[in-house]
């Protein structure tokens, strides 16, 4: 994952921006209303409420702030981001359900619906859109309907999919988003944001006050006296975010999924070529990220392979699994066709260096369409 040469710039030279002066406040403005814009949000009916850090803040923030007294939240899990949520909810206190899914297939809607016939006590239903653990895409709409049509509460963290998958909260159901400048944005790290309903968050404010920074009235509230808020936020990163919505919009929607679309493709042929075997089938995937299952071949080695790809100046990363048996490719970032191009022949060419060769590929990972 890269980020544009020119926003860390901007970072270097605007070291005296004031985050209590009326410039700011504009610009914090511009970016919230920027923010719902991308995922059709109503201003009138979604409020953006902005924090200092990554978005695990903000599954922090929505888990510890959105689970009534006597509620439970229903977390869908295969992979990091909802065991986060799991955790949050354990830490807090707070009572919850967990369906554990396997980490290779998108979430179970069968499931989550017989979870919800059968325990009227979920408040609440959390899941993750797209998996960087994996790159499974997991249908966000289909889970947001199951759980509207129960009235719960339906939250999801969208992090690595924002602003690069199209995402409508209105048509995919959904209350509360949450959300990060550093991926489809390319912005500096350290602002993360959630989207949610007006209503809904002022019926929050009757939930237990569980935490102090990750508050989510509270931060609502302050969104609305920006002189407080701008002291609690990195204020460089806010106005790099800021033209990174600018570069969003001026590419347009569509044109952007299409270009990520373009470089992941590119990274899977690469690949597939060269006779690697995907850990998750192509069907399953996000198009953003790709799970490789390592070479068994005695000479293959994931961490010298990283070394020289670090070397070539590329970026690749280990797997959840412990073993670490799979490696991931991402074209997450500000890189073009021509990088993932560029991956592709250092690859290669470091496979060669340790003396490994791959042959054969799967009829499965040969249909590039899926």
């Amino acid at each position: 994952m890269s980020t544009a040469p020119e926003m860390y710039d901007f970072c270097k030279s605007e070291r005296t921006f004031n985050p209590s002066d009326r410039d700011f406040c504009t610009i914090m403005q511009e970016v919230e209303e920027d923010l719902l814009r991308v995922v059709h949000g109503d201003p009138e009916e979604y409020a953006a409420i902005p924090f200092c850090g990554s978005s695990a803040v903000c599954i922090d923030a929505c888990v510890s702030s959105l689970v009534p007294e006597q509620g439970r939240i229903l977390i869908l899990n295969n992979g990091s981001s909802a065991a986060r949520a799991a955790e949050a909810a354990r830490n807090y206190h707070i009572d919850y359900s967990e369906l554990r899914m396997p980490l290779d297939r998108p979430l179970d809607t069968g499931a989550l619906e017989l979870a919800l016939q059968r325990d009227p006590r979920i408040s609440a239903v959390y899941c993750c859109m797209h998996e960087t653990d994996t790159g499974v895409l997991n249908p966000v709409k289909e889970i947001g309907s199951i759980a509207h049509r129960y009235n719960k509460v339906m939250i999801a963290d969208v992090s690595s999919a924002f602003a690069i998958l199209p995402i409508d909260v209105n048509e995919d159901c959904l209350d509360f988003l949450i959300g990060s400048a550093r991926e489809g944005l390319a912005s500096c790290t350290g602002l993360a944001f959630v989207l949610g309903k007006k209503d809904l968050l002022e019926l929050s404010k009757d939930c237990p006050a569980r935490s102090g920074c990750c508050n989510l009235y509270q931060q609502y509230q302050a969104v609305q006296d920006l002189g407080k808020l701008g002291s609690l936020l990195p204020v460089q990163t806010v106005r790099d975010t800021w033209q990174g919505l600018q570069d969003y919009f001026l590419e347009g929607e569509f044109a952007r999924w299409l270009r990520y679309r373009a470089k992941w493709d590119t990274l899977c042929r690469g690949l597939i070529r060269m006779g690697f075997q995907m850990a998750v089938p192509l069907v399953y995937q996000s198009h953003l990220v790709v799970s490789v299952l390592c070479p068994n071949n005695p000479r293959f080695s994931l961490p010298l392979l990283q070394e020289m790809l670090k070397a070539r100046g590329y970026t690749i990363y280990s797997g959840s699994s412990p073993d670490s048996s799979v490696f991931r490719l991402s074209s997450l970032g500000e890189g073009c066709f021509n990088d993932a191009e560029g991956l592709s022949r250092a690859l290669e060419e470091s496979l060669e260096a340790m003396g490994v060769r791959l042959t054969g590929t799967s009829a499965e990972n040969a249909v590039m369409g899926a």
